[in-house]
């Protein structure tokens, strides 16, 4: 019984001491817009789509010190506003081979220092799954994305990323996105 109750004692331990580590954690919300290129195949047709209206709302916190872990969701509207819609969430890890991830702070009792790199290449891997409206099919596959965040003030980035993703749906179809994208990236 004594060693069930340290059991408890611990895991209650680890767990107040990994929820106050997370909420430490600088969180950044993302919202991109941009260019995308689609390029679809089935067994009977093939075709292609792009123009601006490639949209991104993502969420990141950062972890080991070069690394975020991100979750969002992109829309794809082929008239820009409007048309046909693709859409569909997105989770993946952003590295940052040359910098932290996120701004290193310090912290007294009557000071604050915050320490942020002006420019933060990065390149990732990521998971996607896209619903498209015309075609009502889900299609699911994994992407490769590389970027620089630039460090506008305190609180915002400005975010560039190109990403590629390779979609594989039902009855060996097949779809291609290659995005450009521009936005911003707000810390809190």
């Amino acid at each position: 019984m004594a060693k069930v109750k340290w059991l408890n004692a611990i895991i209650f331990g680890l767990i107040c001491i990994s929820s106050t580590s997370v909420f430490a954690l600088d969180v950044k919300v993302d919202a991109m817009a941009g260019y995308f290129s689609i390029d679809a195949k089935t067994n009977q047709a093939s075709g292609s789509v792009s123009n601006i209206g490639s949209y991104l709302v993502s969420v990141s916190l950062p972890f080991a010190h070069q690394f975020d872990l991100n979750v969002g969701y992109s829309l794809i509207m082929s008239k820009g506003i409007g048309g046909d819609l693709a859409y569909g969430i997105d989770a993946g890890v952003n590295y940052f081979p040359f910098t932290p991830s996120t701004s290193i702070k310090a912290i007294d009792d009557k000071s604050f220092l915050q320490v942020s790199p002006l420019i933060k290449p990065f390149f990732g891997i990521s998971f996607h799954q896209r619903q498209y409206q015309s075609v009502q099919t889900n299609y699911a596959g994994f992407g490769l994305s590389v970027g620089m965040e630039r460090k506008i003030n305190a609180a915002f980035d400005l975010k560039l990323m190109t990403r590629y993703v390779s979609l594989i749906g039902p009855q060996s179809a097949q779809a291609s996105e290659l995005i450009f994208m521009g936005g911003i990236s707000y810390g809190f």
